[in-house]
Parts: structure tokens; C-alpha cells; sequence
């Protein structure tokens, strides 16, 4: 009789996992706005128009930083490594779009109850590997049409070619030639970006550059990424609306942001098996 229970709340467990599963996947990674009303290219994107993409401000000390991370589960933030690297305290501002304000009506805000870096995280003078990290929320956030989590991508997508697709990037990141570094965005703004070849991004950065790592054409763009905009989501929309995550912000070519040079992300699905296993979250495999 006892095994038989044992099963049969084996069973349930499973059942509602597989339940929950299918919710998440359901609402991940859906755009808060009609595609035709889509507002990208370097300006300001529209409120709540991703939905998983999250303001945070970090303390170092008796220092403020700020960062871009994205929802992954209720409990869990994906962001870069470098921005918790000697974090004492993170706070999250969910579902924001103009975080200077003293309130907004879908804002949820959580603090960081332990933040966990990618446990082969280096930094050095030209680059940042294994640059992925997570937050793990003080309180649960409520999933609602303005806080959603992003899709992760799955196991089968590691060996993805991506190159000359159209990507999505988003932040509060300092506006790419503001001469005035301390001048960040209080708006969130977007921007559409083609991936590059590693090759290509080779010519740029060398032997750094590895298959951990998606770069970005910045060229053409208006805006790219910049100061703040670390750890902020790079988005594939694989249907109309609907995004997985497939990189990280991690790097550029220095810190005045106007050189143009490509730029760096951590390539999302070869991380997958350490996300699974620091957070609990199930990984599709294929």
C-alpha cells in the first residue's frame, strides 16, 4: 500500500511538472505589442513590449551600477556574470519601462536573495567567458501580461547557425555617442541587429572570440549596446511575436561605445545544462 502511494504522488508530482511546462512554454517569450507597432532601431521600444526584460540596479559596496537581465522563471533572472561579480545586493524592476518614476501601475519589484556566477566565469583584460550568471529572487513574481518570462532556447539549438538572421536587443543602456558617460536612459530602448559570423568577428577580436560566443553587426545600427545594457536579452523571434532568447550581452569594443566594432553575447544554449541544474528549471531537448 505504502508503494503504491509512493507512485501515485510520483505520478502527480510528474503531472503537474509536465503541466506547469506547458504553461510556460505557452506564455514565454510573446511580445507585449501588435508587430506593426513594433518601435525599434535605436529608440525608445514600446512599455512593456518584452515583457521578461527586467531593470536592475546593482551595489557594489557603497556603489551603484546598473544592469539589463531577463525573466526566466518566477524565482530566477538571467543576466552576465560581470554584473554580479562583488555584488552585495541586486534589485530587480519588473515589468518597468521608465524605472526613474516613483511608481508605475505593472511594476513588480524583487530583491536578490542569492546570486550565483557561471563557476568558469573569467575576466581578463580582453574579454569576458563564460560571462552568464543568475539571480535568484527574494519573493515570486506574478506572471501577468507585462511580466512574462523569455524562452530559453533548447538542447538541439547549441549548433544553430544564426548567421544573417535578424536579431532583437533591448536595455537601459547609455545611448551609443552621449559624451557624458554618468547620462543613462531612464526608457528602455530596442534595436534590431543581424548576427555575424564568428569569423568575421574574429578580424575584430581575435582567438577570444569562441562557439560560446554570438556576435552582432553594429555598423549600420543607430543604437547598440552600451554602458547598462549588460546582461540584457538577445532575442530571436522564430514567429510572428514570439522570441527565444538566444544570447546575453556581454561585450563590446570599449567603453565610449562609438567605435562600431561588433559586439559580444553569450550564446545561451551552450549553457543550458548549468541554468537546469542552478535553478531547477526544465530544459527542452529539442
Amino acid at each position: 500500500m505504502k508503494s503504491f502511494a509512493l507512485i501515485c504522488s510520483v505520478f502527480i508530482g510528474v503531472s503537474l511538472a509536465t503541466k506547469e511546462f506547458k504553461e510556460f512554454k505557452e506564455i514565454c517569450g510573446i511580445e507585449n505589442v501588435a508587430t506593426s507597432d513594433r518601435i525599434i532601431n535605436g529608440i525608445e521600444a514600446s512599455p512593456n513590449q518584452f515583457p521578461w526584460a527586467v531593470f536592475i540596479k546593482i551595489h557594489i559596496g557603497h556603489q551603484i551600477g546598473t544592469c539589463t537581465g531577463s525573466v526566466i522563471s518566477k524565482n530566477f533572472i538571467l543576466t552576465a556574470a560581470h554584473c554580479l561579480q562583488g555584488v552585495s545586493k541586486a534589485e530587480i524592476y519588473a515589468g518597468t519601462h521608465d524605472y526613474s518614476l516613483e511608481s508605475e501601475p505593472h511594476r513588480q519589484y524583487r530583491v536578490s536573495e542569492n546570486l550565483h556566477v557561471h563557476p568558469n566565469y573569467v575576466n581578463t583584460l580582453f574579454t569576458y567567458q563564460n560571462d552568464i550568471g543568475l539571480i535568484e529572487l527574494d519573493e515570486e513574481l506574478e506572471f501577468n501580461d507585462f511580466v512574462r518570462p523569455a524562452c530559453l532556447p533548447t538542447l538541439a539549438d547549441v549548433d544553430t547557425n544564426l548567421v544573417g538572421e535578424n536579431t532583437t536587443i533591448s536595455g537601459w543602456g547609455r545611448i551609443r555617442g552621449e559624451p557624458n558617460p554618468l547620462i543613462v536612459p531612464q526608457l528602455m530602448y530596442a534595436t534590431d541587429v543581424p548576427v555575424m559570423s564568428n569569423d568575421v568577428c574574429r578580424l575584430s577580436y581575435g582567438s577570444i572570440i569562441n562557439e560560446k560566443i554570438i556576435c552582432l553587426n553594429g555598423y549600420s545600427v543607430q543604437k547598440f549596446t552600451c554602458n547598462g545594457d549588460s546582461g540584457g536579452p538577445l532575442n530571436h523571434e522564430v514567429s510572428e511575436g514570439k522570441y527565444t532568447q538566444i544570447g546575453v550581452t556581454n561585450f563590446g569594443a570599449d567603453t565610449t561605445c562609438v567605435s562600431r566594432k561588433p559586439v559580444g553575447f553569450a550564446r545561451v544554449s551552450s549553457f543550458l545544462e548549468w541554468i537546469e541544474s542552478t535553478t531547477g528549471i526544465k530544459v527542452d531537448s529539442e
